[in-house]
């Protein structure tokens, strides 16, 4: 085996190892986004909605400009929470990755290799007749 290749090899070695841990990363932090935005945001305005720092019930009415956090609205009465880790999401990132970004990229150059006209159908741009507009100008 040429020393250039072992060298790529062992290069590409190193950097899957490298690239694992901004995956770890991301994968904390996404679940960690779901949970704020799903829930903690809404239990913190309600929190500061409806006590006030002295444990009496506050009397005034969203929006209040003294409150640390941006008036959500209503909330949604169907919630889902993520109470773990949904593996399944992250397992199958990299395959549908492969089969909806790599492979039809693969398909369209193997299917240039098989012709020699590089001939695209393009759809047809919507044309609006000269008497809808005449119509639509007099209205």
């Amino acid at each position: 085996v040429p020393p250039v290749v072992q060298l790529a090899v062992y290069i590409a070695s190193w950097m899957r190892i490298i690239c694992l841990i901004p995956t770890v990363l991301t994968w904390y932090y996404y679940e960690k986004y779901h949970q704020w935005v799903g829930f903690e945001r809404w239990s913190l305005q309600e929190t500061l909605h409806n006590v006030s720092s002295f444990g009496q019930e506050k009397q005034s009415s969203f929006p209040n400009p003294d409150m640390p956090v941006q008036y959500l609205g209503k909330r949604a009465s169907l919630v889902s929470p993520r109470n773990r880790i949904h593996i399944f999401d992250w397992i199958f990132a990299g395959p549908s990755a492969f089969f909806f970004y790599v492979m039809p990229m693969f398909h369209a150059q193997l299917s240039h290799l098989y012709t020699d006209r590089l001939d695209y159908k393009v759809a047809g741009k919507p044309m609006v007749q000269r008497s809808v507009i005449s119509e639509i100008v007099i209205q």
